[in-house]
């Protein structure tokens, strides 16, 4: 407000003129106080504690607003009667319609995750525990748990001391996730690796007992003794996917001279079942690391090998000549990965 009139003005029309401008600025602090007001009621409102009867009112302004709940309660439970729902899933979806607070809403649902999600582990905990192995992949572990006992550069035929439980057989599985086989069970499902592992151990046993029992057969016919190379395909039998090699006629010779010299230890078990028990194949594991310990010269381990093998030609008779020997080169690269899992 001015705080002088304009000049030439009458003592009427300066009271005027001061009357405007004071109803004016009257006028202009009573809006600054109203806004003052409701600052302050807004304020008082934030600050209020209301129960659960108060939240859930069906008349809580904008927060239970229409858009929040689309449904009544006779439209939700008409749209349940569709779904089928079995009685204790019907009683729960009519409680779940009688909630009108969102966080309550979202709380109830969370509850019904976390359940399902309970039970689901659950049903993957039973399914581990019946698990079985597909046939294929059953068949598989089978053949390759043969297959590796016949392997030409094993470094032992039984788990070695020293190393945990099952090595031969995690050696084996690794190879077998190199190559690629289908189904194998993933590495963090223990347990359905275990019923793997099991499969393959196994196998193991059965062919240990199958070769031992067909070396110390060749044995007992003094009158015609099986040379090697008839000796070498009784012991592949049913692994028909091993070929007989040279490699693999030494390997044989060393099993049958160890044999000779041990047949107490041979004989002393009469079925797969009895394996814990069997003492020969840890007699064949203890020459074969005495060699790689001792005969450390260049070629003296591969010539021992040769030495083993001309001796078992030279009691036996030589390898019979219709049998073909293939040649290293020849044998398959799946097969040269499996000896390799023996060789560690």
């Amino acid at each position: 407000m001015s705080s002088s009139p304009p000049p030439n003005l009458t003592d009427a029309e300066e009271a005027a003129l001061f009357d405007q401008q004071w109803q004016a600025r009257m006028a202009l602090n009573g809006s600054n106080d109203e806004d003052e007001d409701d600052d302050q009621n807004n304020n008082d409102t934030r600050g209020t504690i209301r129960t659960h009867g108060e939240m859930d009112a069906p008349n809580n302004g904008a927060l239970l607003s229409e858009d929040l709940y689309p449904y009544s309660v006779e439209e939700g439970r008409e749209l349940k009667r569709q779904k089928n729902l079995r009685s204790e899933s019907d009683a729960d979806a009519d409680a779940f319609l009688k909630i009108s607070h969102p966080a309550r809403h979202a709380f109830h649902t969370q509850v019904v995750a976390l359940q399902c999600r309970d039970m689901l582990q659950q049903l993957v905990a039973d399914a581990n525990c019946n698990y079985k192995l597909p046939d294929t992949l059953r068949k598989t572990a089978v053949d390759y748990g043969h297959i590796c006992m016949l392997s030409y550069n094993a470094k032992y035929y039984r788990n070695p001391k020293d190393t945990p439980a099952g090595y031969l057989v995690g050696n084996i599985i690794a190879a077998m996730r190199a190559m690629g086989v289908k189904d194998l069970p993933p590495a963090m499902e223990t347990g359905r690796v275990a019923v793997l592992a099991k499969v393959i151990g196994k196998a193991l046993t059965d062919k240990r007992f199958e070769i031992k029992s067909q070396v110390v057969k060749s044995l007992e016919g003094k009158e015609n003794p099986s040379n090697i190379a008839a000796l070498t395909r009784a012991c592949i039998g049913s692994a028909t996917s091993v070929k007989p090699t040279a490699a693999l006629y030494q390997r044989i010779a060393i099993i049958r001279s160890v044999a000779v010299k041990n047949m107490d230890a041979a004989t002393a078990t009469s079925k797969p079942g009895e394996d814990s028990k069997d003492k020969f194949w840890p007699l064949v594991d203890q020459r074969l690391e005495t060699w790689r310990k001792s005969l450390t010269a260049p070629g003296a381990l591969q010539g021992m090998y040769a030495k083993t093998y001309d001796e078992d030609v030279a009691k036996y008779g030589a390898p019979d000549a219709g049998i073909a020997v293939t040649a290293m080169k020849d044998v398959e690269s799946w097969l040269v990965t499996l000896s390799g899992a023996m060789e560690k």
